[in-house]
């Protein structure tokens, strides 16, 4: 994209432990993804890029997923 000169968005999906302090190997590869995207997106600032980058940072979601009846004969 960047080298077409075109427009462009690139998300890159962490967590909202990307922006928290991290405890455990998940929320440290989260911050990662969080911290890579910053860095391409100051990159790609600098070269006056028509690119965007950031992080799409998801919280908790309520669903029924721990109460849910299944099949266990069903399951692989």
């Amino acid at each position: 994209m960047h080298a077409n000169g075109d427009d462009g968005f690139i998300v890159n999906t962490a967590s909202i432990y990307g922006l928290a302090s991290a405890t455990s190997a998940y929320g440290i590869t989260k911050q990662g993804v969080v911290a890579i995207s910053e860095a391409y997106q100051s990159a790609l600032q600098a070269l006056g890029s028509k690119v965007m980058v950031s992080s799409l940072c998801p919280s908790f979601h309520s669903t029924n997923i721990g109460s849910a009846e299944y099949d266990k004969q069903k399951l692989p």
